[in-house]
Parts: structure tokens; C-alpha cells; sequence
């Protein structure tokens, strides 16, 4: 990632936060009025600039859920898919190291404004930098990633397994209701730290996840790097135009000529710029079509018919047969 790359987070981490909010009884529509943007109209992937609209969203949000409680009743009902192929790989990892490895290698599918590294020893420890200047929004981030981990990750260990430390820069909250509910006085907290980290026991680092799949992890693990590479730098055209395209397959497929438009460059100059990355519009089409197809189908949202029209398809057998040759696996296999 360029270092002059604009800040990003993806379009479906704040939707699913705002979703976990409605849930409790409150109108989706309403809130996306009073924070000036209707994520229901972005593809999931859409990268909108935090530093613009991080503390508009959590604003609005805990007008409805108590500061103190918020970030945990989103993280109680969060969906690791929300994280796309990456929340895959991570799902699916051997072991408890490696899904944090994989969480820590591949956070820039879905922002830059934290990075995240490992220390490993006699404890582990995942720390957490932020890349921006601190804001109203970065407690509630923080302690969503702390409750992500042990809802997400360690709930898919034997037994429970929680961390032996939290660190966070932020104050104490008023209430400590919650994190007592949920760590049951097992882990140790620490307010106004020098650092936001999370300390586990190394005894865990091989412990195996319960429902990893390994045929499943070979497969997300190979797509979360291409798309990592594809997005490596700011002048990756290929990237730009997956971006393009996920905003407009609904139904139909855009044109090279569209997209081309879109991008202010001539439909010739976007050929020469693909073909200097060994990419063609076709490939990155079926790239794009593919991981439409794999989020929707984790999420059981849409059916498989729904799906395929969605993608530009016109028969359910068009559609079957070009995911088998996506993922070497029919759409029912992840239904």
C-alpha cells in the first residue's frame, strides 16, 4: 500500500454496524438520513474516507445504544463474512496463530486506518496502531476489534478462550458492566495505556479451530492474496476498475467502453493499462462476478436464481456452470 494512499474502510463495516443497531428496534433509513449517506446503495467493498464519515456514523449510532454498550452489542451479532474473502481465510484457518496471522496480513482488504502486527513469545500479542490522528470513533473501533476476536476466533477454539490482557489508549468507560458480562473477571484491563494490545497465553498458538475447513482455507487464502495485490498501489488499474465494476453489475454487465468513461481514459488506453498488469476486462469481470457470487451466498441473503440475475446472468445453469469454474465447487455447495 502507498504510503500517500487515501485513507479507507469499506462500505460494508460501517452497514453492519448500523444493521446491529436497527436490529434493537430503531429505523435503519432514519439513521443513514441523520449521517448523510445511504450505505444500502454502495457495493460492500466501496471504500468511503473515514476521516470523513467515521465520526458522522457513530455519532448517530449512540444517539440509540448507550456509548458504554454499543460496540459490544455490534460485535455480539457480528458476521466475520462482513470482512469478505479475508473473514474467510480467517474462518478457516488451522489454528489460532494463523488466523491472527491472516487477520493481521490481510486488514488492508478492508481499511487502512489500523494496522496490526504480531509479537509472539512466551505471550502473543496483537497490537493496534492507528494511521490517522485520534477521533471521537477510534474507542468504539478499538473495542469492537478486542470483541471481534473473542466472539469470532476464539468462540471457534475448545472451551472459552479469552485474552489475558486488554490495553487501550482511551479513558476507562463510566460502565464496566459489560466487559465484566462478557470476560467474567478473566481478563485484566488497562485504560489510558501507551498502546492498544491484546495479550493471550502462547499455550493457545496451536490449538486447532474447530470448524476450519482446509480445502476451503487454500482456496479464500489464494483470492485474499491476489486481491491484495491488486490493490498494492494507488495506480493499480486493476483495482479501479474492480471498484467500478462492483458498483455497477446489478443486473447487467458494464461495457469496457463504461467503464473506461468512468475512469476518464479512452477504452484503448485502458486495454494497454490491463495488459501492462497481465489483466484483461474479461478476467477482472469474472473476478468480481465471483466474489459478488461467494458473498451472497455465505450471507443467505439471496437465493441462487437471485444471485444469478443479480450477476448478469440469464439462465440458473449459465451461472452454476461459471462459479464451477471459479471455485471448482456448484453455488449449492455454499448454501
Amino acid at each position: 500500500m502507498s504510503l500517500n494512499s487515501p485513507p479507507y474502510t469499506i462500505a460494508a463495516m460501517y452497514r453492519q454496524s448500523f444493521e446491529t443497531v436497527a436490529s434493537f428496534g430503531f429505523y435503519k433509513q432514519k439513521m443513514y438520513a441523520e449521517a448523510g449517506m445511504d450505505l444500502d446503495k454502495l457495493p460492500p467493498e466501496y471504500r468511503l474516507n473515514p476521516a470523513e464519515w467515521n465520526d458522522k456514523f457513530w455519532k448517530v449510532m449512540v444517539k440509540y445504544i448507550p456509548e458504554d454498550e454499543i460496540a459490544f452489542r455490534i460485535m455480539e451479532r457480528f458476521n466475520m463474512g462482513v470482512f469478505g474473502v479475508a473473514g474467510y481465510v480467517v474462518l478457516n484457518s488451522p489454528n489460532f496463530i494463523k488466523a491472527f496471522e491472516n487477520f493481521v496480513r490481510y486488514t488492508k482488504l478492508h481499511t487502512n486506518v489500523y494496522n496490526f502486527h504480531l509479537e509472539t513469545g512466551n505471550q502473543v500479542n496483537l497490537i493496534f496502531e492507528r494511521t490517522l490522528p485520534r477521533t471521537f470513533s477510534d474507542r468504539f473501533n478499538m473495542e469492537m476489534y478486542v470483541l471481534g476476536f473473542t466472539y469470532n476466533i476464539l468462540k471457534l477454539m475448545p472451551g472459552k478462550q479469552l485474552p489475558l490482557e486488554v490495553h487501550f489508549e482511551n479513558a476507562q468507560p463510566q460502565s464496566m458492566k459489560c466487559f465484566d458480562e462478557v470476560f467474567e473477571g478473566r481478563t485484566k484491563f488497562y485504560f489510558n495505556a501507551l498502546q492498544n494490545k491484546m495479550v493471550y497465553d502462547a499455550a493457545l498458538t496451536h490449538i486447532p479451530l474447530l470448524n476450519a475447513n482446509e480445502q476451503l482455507y487454500a482456496m479464500f487464502d489464494k483470492m485474499a492474496t491476489e486481491s491484495l495485490q491488486q490493490i498494492a498501489g494507488e495506480d493499480n488499474i486493476s483495482r479501479k476498475v474492480k471498484e467500478e465494476l462492483s458498483k455497477r453489475i446489478k443486473g447487467d454487465l458494464p461495457t469496457i467502453e463504461e467503464v473506461a468513461a468512468a475512469l476518464n481514459m479512452s477504452t484503448r488506453t485502458l486495454q494497454l493499462k490491463l495488459k501492462n498488469e497481465n489483466k484483461t476486462f474479461r478476467e477482472l469481470t469474472d473476478e468480481v462476478r465471483r466474489d459478488i457470487a461467494i458473498t451472497h451466498l455465505k450471507a443467505h441473503a439471496l437465493n441462487i436464481s437471485e444471485i444469478a440475475y443479480l450477476l448478469g446472468f440469464s439462465e440458473i445453469s449459465s451461472f452454476s456452470s461459471a462459479f464451477k469454474k471459479w471455485t471448482g465447487k456448484s453455488p449449492s455447495a455454499y448454501v
